[in-house]
């Protein structure tokens, strides 16, 4: 490194519920090398399931008022 400032991220992927849970022993990924180097290294690990409030911002909830909207909006007249 030439001594400049830089920023070392890793993003830990622990929510199962809401993406891919893996870890350092996961059979779909191991991230054990990633998490040495970046306490070694003094880099940021986001914890996703704790530190995103949204993984995916295109996924709507589709409650009670979004699907009576989706209706009206299917049910509405076509005018051409």
């Amino acid at each position: 490194m030439n001594g400049s400032a830089r920023f070392g991220r890793i993003v830990h992927h622990t929510d199962a519920e809401r993406e891919w849970a893996y870890d350092r022993n996961s059979e779909i990924g191991q991230l054990d090398k990633a998490l040495d180097a970046a306490a070694m290294n003094k880099w940021t690990v986001v914890d996703m399931k704790n530190d995103w409030k949204v993984v995916f911002p295109f996924k709507k909830r589709w409650t009670v008022r979004v699907w009576r909207a989706a209706v009206r909006k299917l049910a509405a007249p076509v005018v051409s």
